[in-house]
């Protein structure tokens, strides 16, 4: 009688128990990879310096521009303005420098706090400017109150709202924030400048503070604004690089033994994740491409989009293939483990191995062997992971008998096998299901069968392909 069985072969509860103990170390990777984070923090850092450097080059421009090209005549007046922007900028730099520790300060392997940081941090400097410009309106009204010179006063204001507003239409940061402001500014300075004529010197005068007070108010909240997304951009592009490193650095790592331990040889990990590592490694370098390319052009919620949803579920997917490499290699030992102790049970019953291998010698799949009796009988057993749970897997066992064996022969046979596999520390379920088809193994020689208890790994090198 010939046919085809199949039946469920799992590991005993003991050795189950052991592997779902070992399941966090499978993700671990080799602790000097701190040697290229510190790297990466170094450059993060210089890279918010840089930002720094930019908002005091701003800054700089806008003094040297704005202040020292406006017809205010009285040298006192100018100072005062001059004073109160200094303070203003200082108050603006001193609060992005805070923001920069504390993301330096912060662990970067919790992304998203450094995210939440950069988020919620709230960077109006509202008490300073409100202190500035209270002096120096206060400064300007006691001027506008003395009867000498009050219409020079109100012109000299209004000249340095309209100065203002012509400098931050050539500002793209102010621009990208506040779009067509500076334009639609250019109504309410004309307005002030109709109220000077017709003698409503306090209407004009008010006018042109207005103007001032919001571009001011604008042009640092637009400032703000950018360093924080230049903040983001470097916290991106950190997050990029460290992916793209660690992926490249870890392209193979250190096996896991039964025992949880590390074994003495390494595993091709995109090999054994079934691509998956590869597949996020060129996500990862993708995206570092299009941040050196076009971060500049990003938006905060763009780069917000690819912090908290891309580069973190492509740094989680990285982590599962460096588990499921490690995890299949594991599978893999057991399976052919599994088939050693199916083989060592037929050998009992007088059958010598033919060839042995994984199907398609891929060390991944299922452990396919072929068995031959003295009485011309063949067996053909494969062994398969089951519903990819580790350390569970089924056998398909086909027969071609020369003879024919009663039911009772064959129902004894199985029995014998059942009970010796048994022995050897694994429970063999009952899920019989006849006249399927199987094919036999294109191995090459036969393997040689070692002893029926599960071996070590290190008896059997993975990853050498």
């Amino acid at each position: 009688m010939s046919g085809h069985k199949r039946t469920t072969v799992s590991l005993n509860e003991v050795d189950l128990s052991r592997l779902e103990g070992i399941e966090e170390k499978l993700k671990l990777v080799e602790n000097d990879f701190g040697s290229v984070q510190k790297k990466i923090k170094e450059d993060q850092k210089k890279e918010m310096e840089a930002g720094i450097n930019w908002l005091r080059t701003r800054q700089e421009n806008f003094l040297e521009n704005y202040l020292d090209n406006t017809s205010i005549a009285q040298e006192n007046m100018l100072e005062e303005i001059r004073n109160s922007e200094i303070l203003t900028g200082l108050a603006i730099e001193n609060k992005v420098i805070d923001l920069q520790n504390q993301l330096l300060n912060n662990n970067n392997e919790v992304w998203d706090q450094s995210l939440n940081i950069i988020r919620n941090y709230q960077m109006v400097i509202d008490e300073e400017i409100v202190q500035n410009k209270y002096e120096i309106n206060n400064f300007i009204q006691n001027k506008l109150l003395e009867n000498e010179g009050k219409i020079q006063i109100a012109i000299q204001t209004l000249e340095s709202a309209q100065a203002l507003n012509s400098f931050l239409s050539t500002d793209e940061v102010f621009d990208k924030y506040f779009p067509k402001l500076a334009e639609n500014m250019i109504y309410r300075v004309n307005q002030g400048w109709e109220n000077i004529q017709v003698g409503m010197i306090e209407s004009g005068f008010m006018i042109s503070q207005d103007i001032i007070n919001e571009l001011q108010d604008k042009r640092n909240q637009a400032y703000l604004l950018e360093m924080k997304r230049k903040y983001l951009l470097s916290l991106v592009r950190s997050k990029a690089k460290e992916i793209v490193d660690k992926g490249e650095y870890h392209t193979r790592v250190r096996a896991i033994g039964l025992e949880g331990d590390e074994l003495d040889y390494e595993i091709d990990v995109s090999y054994w994740s079934k691509n998956q590592y590869l597949s996020m490694m060129k996500k990862a370098k993708g995206i570092l491409h299009q941040i050196n390319r076009f971060g500049e052009k990003l938006s905060f919620e763009e780069l917000e989009g690819i912090l908290s949803t891309q580069l973190i579920e492509i740094d989680n997917e990285l982590s599962n293939a460096i588990y499921w490499a490690r995890r299949n290699v594991l599978a893999s030992q057991i399976r052919f483990n599994i088939a050693n102790c199916v083989v060592k049970a037929l050998l009992e019953q007088g059958f010598k191995i033919v060839v042995g291998n994984y199907t398609g010698r891929d060390q991944r799949g299922s452990y396919q062997a072929l068995l031959r009796h003295i009485d011309g009988s063949e067996v053909v057993i494969q062994v398969s992971e089951l519903d990819g749970e580790i350390g569970q897997n089924q056998i398909d066992i086909e027969t071609q008998n020369a003879y024919l064996y009663s039911e009772h022969e064959l129902r004894q046979r199985a029995k014998e096998m059942a009970t010796s596999l048994s022995n050897y520390g694994l429970q063999v379920g009952k899920v019989p299901i006849p006249n399927l088809q199987s094919n036999y193994p294109n191995g090459s020689e036969a393997t040689k069968v070692n002893s029926p208890h599960l071996i070590k790994e290190k008896d059997y090198q993975y990853g050498r392909n």
